[in-house]
């Protein structure tokens, strides 16, 4: 996209068809606001979160977290959740 209307004025957009035609995709979260987000994302609580439409075709989708952003999972090793 060229002179789009909010900063920055140049970026590349990605479809969700596209994205989930990727082989693996990895969603990094950080900060403990992104801790409730999460939690509706895996618990299924708010409806149609885009990344939970992120489905890739031929494998699947990995989720790096620190330490705020995965206070809702204390279980999780290292801070790492596969979906």
């Amino acid at each position: 996209v060229e002179r789009a209307p909010a900063p920055p004025s140049r970026r590349v957009t990605l479809t969700l068809p596209l994205i989930n035609r990727a082989r693996r995709i990895f969603f990094m979260v950080t900060g403990k606001k992104k801790a409730g987000i999460l939690a509706d994302i895996f618990g299924g609580t708010r409806p149609r979160l885009p990344a939970q439409r992120v489905h890739p075709r031929s494998g699947g989708s990995a989720y790096w977290l620190d330490a705020a952003a995965a206070r809702s999972f204390p279980s999780l090793p290292h801070g790492k959740m596969n979906r």
